[in-house]
């Protein structure tokens, strides 16, 4: 058709054979180069998408805000892959394999651009909503038992005693022993939210985040397991593909799980980011050895 005609467009120069069985195609797939490089790039690739779970703790425990306001504003991460996804396969389609390089190279640069951005604006959100922050922070009570009352909570406790290991992170936890006349309460400080300016940067990065992971995770990966497996293999090709992703996402998911306790998101962000680096020079390669496959 016209789109094939287009100057550096063509068919795929190999595929794997259709007769073959399913474990001579595993075979053909795991001897092949190609492959294998796209394979890592979704190991590397595939974290960041898994994201979308814990945007509404990471938001909400950055910005001070409640958990409800934190999946409210984690629906810019989704909102983003819809954009891309809309517009994206069309610029794909229409774009040479060299213009489909490009492409895909700049969304993996931004997206590692966003994740640094996105770090150093989690510090600025740290800073502001710290005990010492003056103005900007803004403590508030919470957690009382039902049957007390709020503002009676604070003379169950000793002032004097000292802090329990609760204390240490994000907010302070002190629970007065129960007896007959006063019932245990808990006491806890919880950060108050960040700066509007801070909390639109942050969100406006989770946005652009799913933004640019969206197309080069994908489209190209699509478009290569349907040429390079054919009508018989490119589903079990897709199989092979997203199980390397979710390979590392068990190891990504229990480093989460950690670092979320000790509400150390910075460090979080810190894999994050050398993720998307490595998965850029991966997927980077692997869409310039495309430009003579012609795979995807």
């Amino acid at each position: 058709d016209d789109s094939s005609k287009r100057k550096g467009m063509g068919g795929p120069v190999r595929q794997i054979p259709q007769d073959v069985s399913y474990w001579g195609a595993l075979r053909v797939m795991f001897s092949d180069s190609q492959f294998l490089l796209v394979g890592v790039s979704i190991l590397f690739l595939t974290p960041v998408t898994e994201m979308n779970s814990w945007w509404p703790s990471f938001l909400s425990h950055t910005l001070g805000r409640s958990p409800g306001e934190g999946a409210v504003l984690a629906a810019a991460f989704p909102l983003g892959f819809v954009v891309s996804m809309l517009a994206g396969g069309k610029l794909y389609d229409r774009s040479s394999y060299s213009g489909r390089l490009m492409l895909v190279t700049f969304c993996l640069v931004a997206l590692t651009a966003c994740v640094l951005a996105l770090r150093v604006l989690t510090d600025f959100a740290a800073a502001q909503t710290a005990p010492d922050a003056g103005s900007g922070a803004v403590w508030r009570l919470s957690g009382v038992a039902a049957d007390v009352d709020p503002a009676r909570a604070a003379s169950f406790f000793d002032e004097d005693a000292e802090a329990s290991e609760d204390e240490v992170g994000f907010g302070g936890v002190r629970v007065e022993p129960a007896d007959d006349k006063h019932p245990q309460v808990e006491e806890r400080l919880e950060r108050g939210p960040a700066s509007l300016g801070v909390t639109m940067g942050i969100v406006s990065c989770v946005f652009l985040i799913g933004l640019f992971v969206g197309p080069p995770f994908y489209i190209p990966t699509g478009v290569y397991a349907s040429n390079f497996g054919g009508v018989r293999h490119c589903g079990t090709m897709s199989g092979m593909m997203d199980a390397f992703g979710y390979t590392s996402t068990t190891l990504f998911m229990t480093m989460v799980g950690h670092l979320a306790a000790l509400h150390s998101w910075g460090g979080l962000l810190d894999i994050l980011a050398m993720s998307c680096f490595l998965g850029t020079m991966c997927f980077g390669f692997f869409m310039y050895r495309n430009l003579t496959l012609k795979l995807c």
